[in-house]
């Protein structure tokens, strides 16, 4: 592949879903008022208690997204996405506007939102009265790991 110069477009798609990977996971826990996010649902089942079908699991969630939302790994792809994706050409280059005492974004640093957003995703399914069938992410994750792996050993091999 090196010799054909095809990992540069690996390289170019691998970033692509990287950032695509950032972005959403940004949107997911978003703060902006009207966005389908973790803190708006949160805000929603607090008005409306009679949706959810267990006041003490629900205790634990909010303080579980609470905790979360203050992680640096969210709060540094936040940062990530909100100046250096959206308003600058070269995310490279350090922006004036960043946030004061905030790191830049470390690799790694999306894996572990998305790790920590998978259970409060999951555990919210659980929480809504009438909800019975959830999807477990977890088993999802592990089966496209299998199938990743089919793919890069029958690869490998040739």
């Amino acid at each position: 592949m090196n010799q054909h110069l095809i990992h540069e477009g690996f390289n170019v798609v691998s970033e692509a879903l990287e950032l695509g990977v950032i972005t959403t996971l940004c949107r997911i826990w978003d703060k902006t008022r009207g966005t389908a996010s973790v803190t708006d649902i949160m805000s929603r089942l607090r008005r409306n208690p009679g949706v959810v079908s267990d006041q003490t699991a629900f205790a634990q969630w909010q303080a579980d997204v609470e905790s979360f939302e203050k992680s640096e790994h969210l709060t540094v792809l936040r940062g990530l996405r909100n100046v250096g994706l959206a308003h600058r050409n070269n995310p490279n280059v350090p922006d004036p506007r960043s946030k004061s005492n905030t790191r830049r974004v470390l690799c790694g640093d999306a894996c572990i939102v998305l790790e920590g957003t998978i259970p409060i995703v999951h555990r919210l399914n659980s929480l809504i009265v009438g909800v019975t069938k959830s999807t477990d992410f977890q088993r999802k994750q592990r089966e496209w790991e299998q199938r990743a792996a089919k793919f890069w050993n029958a690869l490998v091999r040739r």
